[in-house]
């Protein structure tokens, strides 16, 4: 199952490093290996992201300048600045909830909504008004190889148009965003390989089951999850009765039925630990 969320090319910055790459930059090092690296580059005909790559592999101060300066203020500041307390915090969470970080609440993200998704929108590319995007050529690439490589296995793809915050998605209808992400999941589906859509877009999730614009909290994520397992059982148990294009039922909140813990509630539950200790 993916998550197709990679929205077009501002027509006039389309000669400019990817987004997908700057914005992570600093993932890229831990997941991408050599090759890796090289096939990334040559996708996106950008000799100066391999050489990045490269030197943030082999050199640490190049890779995370942000930690050490961060480490280097703290020590004179006689305070650490260890992140091992979040770490637990998130390993907690991901052992109790079989492998998922499940959000809590936020009530200052809800209280600030529409001042902060009109600010999210009209910040990301493809999100304004009037603008004139092209095909993002580098994830289409990278869409059909993954395609070719699932038809080659013979596997189904599962591929999830997800809910997002009531403002975050009038904005993505009024820009031509959301019209882009539908024709790509209809021409997906034009491939060889299976492809049933799950689009949940405008299954009623609003605002008050967002952790922030585009995640959902643990009552929105609970019902998505649910809704989505169902989906994915229902096809593979009746196959020629299930349509390729799958609208995800109503919100509804689940999360009383299911005992998940949000990461909140560990921080809570590690405090009292250490507090008994």
């Amino acid at each position: 199952m993916i998550d197709a969320q990679d929205g077009p090319i501002d027509r006039d910055r389309r000669r400019e490093r990817p987004e997908a790459l700057t914005s992570n930059w600093r993932t890229w090092p831990e997941l991408l290996d050599l090759r890796d690296c090289l096939d990334l580059s040559w996708s996106a005909r950008d000799a100066g992201f391999f050489t990045a790559m490269i030197l943030a592999k082999k050199l640490p101060s190049y890779r995370s300048p942000f930690e050490i300066r961060s480490s280097i203020l703290a020590a004179f500041q006689g305070r650490s600045d260890s992140t091992w307390p979040e770490t637990v915090w998130f390993q907690r969470n991901l052992t109790i909830n079989q492998g998922a970080f499940v959000l809590a609440r936020n009530p200052q993200s809800q209280a600030r909504r529409h001042e902060d998704a009109t600010l999210a929108a009209s910040s990301r590319p493809g999100m304004r008004r009037g603008i004139r995007w092209a095909r993002n050529k580098l994830s289409a690439s990278y869409t059909r190889r993954f395609l070719d490589l699932a038809a080659t296995h013979g596997i189904t793809v599962f591929w999830l148009l997800p809910p997002l915050s009531p403002e975050v998605q009038a904005q993505r209808e009024r820009s031509g965003v959301d019209d882009y992400l539908t024709r790509c999941a209809q021409k997906a589906q034009s491939h060889s390989c299976p492809v049933i859509v799950l689009d949940g877009r405008h299954s009623g999730y609003d605002w008050r089951v967002f952790s922030d614009n585009s995640h959902l909290d643990r009552h929105g994520a609970t019902t998505l999850s649910t809704d989505v397992a169902a989906a994915i059982r229902h096809s593979f148990a009746h196959p020629s009765a299930v349509p390729r294009w799958v609208v995800l039922p109503a919100y509804r909140d689940l999360a009383t039925d299911f005992p998940a813990e949000d990461l909140a509630q560990s921080q809570a539950a590690l405090i009292q630990q250490a507090r008994r200790r």
